[in-house]
């Protein structure tokens, strides 16, 4: 287990999407840790720098340099996965491991594996493109999801089995959850209401489904929306209905919220100008959804509108 302070640390990087609190603790590193974290505490550096510095963006020896970081120290930051099969790319996020796996990760307990290291803090999360939902049942219902706290899955072949995953008490430490065309409706968005407590889901993401805005209403009258920071419902079905029931719902927090390419129109538009849960938004997305100028004026003139406003698309 890694050192109190150091572990505290990697609790608020996983825990926050603000690149600021990464820098933290690259400066931990750099006092503290052995050669690989120095390094590791470089890479955060460099990344952040590119990310935000629009002069290093794209920079030929800005890639150089953290490729050959990489190549250097990614089996140390790596671990047990570095040669592990299944495991077919990673990532680093503000210094924390993201990994691709394929079905052969289900076998021989090399899923036990990829548990300890995010037992130790440095696993921030697991993502799986393209599998077949037999194999998508099996990841679920194991017990090595302990200690994930993230979780993608894109494009599955079949109907996400979501009522698979919350059935199984491994996946209480699950922070962070994105199923993208994963063939989910309004029952799959009720089982993840259902299978999860208040304050355990901090970003729930489902873009590209068959949701409809029966689903959010449901959503709405649970107490997990108001312990979610983010909720990501873009290109599904979801009209006024599921958007006013959002803003109008008693446990709503500080939310940013995703709804482009839905079905919200002019007059959903105007009818959540009206109402004072719109200034808990701490951010809204309604980008390409029929909205038309008016109804933008009128939303963008709410005295309830206190976050950011994102809005392409709408026939300005």
């Amino acid at each position: 287990m890694p050192d109190p302070e150091l572990a505290v640390l990697l609790e608020a990087v996983r825990k926050s999407d603000e690149g600021q609190i990464g820098l933290v603790l690259a400066d931990w590193l750099e006092e503290f840790g052995d050669d690989a974290e120095r390094a590791r505490a470089e890479y955060i550096r460099l990344d952040y720098r590119a990310r935000h510095d629009a002069g290093l963006s794209g920079q030929i020896w800005v890639e150089q340099r953290l490729a050959e970081l990489r190549g250097a120290h990614g089996a140390a930051w790596m671990g047990p996965l570095a040669t592990l099969r299944g495991v077919p790319h990673w990532t680093l996020n503000r210094g924390l491991l993201w990994v691709w796996v394929r079905p052969a990760i289900l076998k021989r307990g090399r899923l036990r594996l990829i548990a300890e290291l995010a037992q130790t803090g440095w696993l921030q999360g697991i993502r799986c493109e393209g599998w077949r939902r037999r194999h998508l049942r099996k990841l679920f219902a194991s017990p090595d999801l302990k200690g994930i706290s993230a979780l993608e899955v894109l494009n599955s072949r079949g109907p996400t089995p979501v009522a698979t995953l919350m059935r199984n008490p491994a996946r209480e430490n699950l922070e962070r959850l994105r199923i993208l065309n994963g063939g989910l409706t309004d029952v799959a968005l009720r089982r993840i209401v259902h299978g999860v407590e208040f304050g355990e889901l901090l970003a729930l993401e489902l873009p590209f489904n068959r949701l409809t805005s029966q689903g959010v209403v449901w959503l709405a009258r649970s107490t997990v929306l108001g312990g979610l920071e983010e909720l990501n419902l873009e290109a599904n079905r979801i009209g006024p209905r599921g958007l006013l029931a959002v803003a109008r719902s008693r446990h709503l927090g500080s939310l940013r919220l995703k709804l482009a390419f839905n079905r919200v129109r002019g007059r959903g538009a105007e009818r959540l100008a009206e109402l004072p849960g719109l200034s808990r938004l701490a951010s809204l997305d309604v980008g390409w959804n029929g909205i038309g100028a008016a109804g933008l004026a009128t939303l963008r003139a709410s005295p309830h509108l206190k976050g950011e406003l994102l809005a392409d698309g709408n026939g300005e």
